[in-house]
C-alpha cells in the first residue's frame, strides 16, 4: 500500500486500489 502510494508520487490516483489519498505519502 505504502509503496504503490510512493511510485504514484504520493498524489491521489485512480489507479490506487484504496479510494482514499495518500496521506501518509504527502505528509
Amino acid at each position: 500500500m505504502q509503496e504503490d502510494c510512493n511510485q504514484t508520487g504520493g498524489y491521489l490516483q485512480p489507479v490506487s486500489r484504496t479510494p482514499r489519498p495518500s496521506v501518509f505519502a504527502r505528509a
